[in-house]
């Protein structure tokens, strides 16, 4: 069973968070929830993902990216998306940080 993670701003102050790119990227950790999803952002847009799943991240992670990202960290704990490149699927996460 997932653990769900609430976020009080009383606990997001001192809250750390991870990203990583399965195949691409290693784990990565951030004080500040929006370096987290611009350097996911940055990582990704670099990539050679098409035209289409380029243009649906774009989206993701443009205006409101950091809000989008909070509500699912609200609902399912953490940010799990998928692309594909090179006939192979990657994951991409961001979840608060499991080291404490």
């Amino acid at each position: 069973m997932e653990e769900r993670v609430v976020i009080s701003p009383a606990r997001a102050a001192g809250l750390r968070y991870e990203t990583e790119i399965e195949g691409i990227t290693a784990l990565a950790e951030f004080s500040r929830l929006d370096d987290a999803v611009s350097a996911v952002w940055n990582s990704v847009r670099a990539l050679p993902i098409g035209h289409t799943q380029y243009a649906a991240y774009e989206v993701f992670f443009g205006d409101g990216a950091v809000d989008r990202v909070q509500d699912l960290f609200k609902r399912h704990g953490e940010v799990r998306l998928s692309f594909r490149l090179c006939d192979r699927s990657h994951s991409i996460v961001i979840r608060p940080s499991r080291r404490r």
